[in-house]
């Protein structure tokens, strides 16, 4: 099955098991396997799919494969003014960003780029940072 899941928190496996336990903002629990628990990220929603698994009369989602929400679906374009520019063959439509989109563009540029520069990360990352560092800019914007 696949669902889109929000965090509300991330527990580390407890003694003696391996899984985290992750819940979504719906109250579904999620059992997760330690090479996927760099992608779920508090508030951060992420595309699962997993599999209903029953142990001893309780239902366990155990996810089996994660991917990113697109971040165009979560940030979406930004309010562009169009100005008109001479050209030879008559007048264009040039489309400037915005100064906001701009500082974001450069505030996750900065953090992401100093994160691998840290060498603690892998490109498997990548997509996990700009996540987490638009997210920031969200809340200190």
């Amino acid at each position: 099955m696949r669902a889109t899941v929000t965090p509300t928190f991330v527990d580390p496996p407890k003694p003696g098991k391996t899984n985290l336990s992750v819940k979504g903002d719906d109250g579904t629990r999620f059992s997760v396997p330690p090479k996927f628990g760099p992608s779920f990220v508090v508030g951060l929603p992420v595309t699962v799919d997993y599999e209903e698994k029953f142990y001893q009369g309780k239902t366990f989602n155990m996810v089996e494969g994660v991917m990113p929400v697109s971040m165009r679906a979560q940030f979406p374009a930004p309010v562009a003014k169009d100005l008109p520019v001479e050209m030879s063959h008559g007048p264009q439509t040039q489309v400037k960003p915005s100064t906001d989109h701009k500082d974001m563009l450069i505030f996750v540029t900065g953090v992401v780029g100093r994160a691998m520069g840290s060498g603690q990360f892998s490109t498997t990352d990548v997509k996990i940072l700009t996540l987490a560092a638009l997210e920031a800019y969200k809340e200190i914007k």
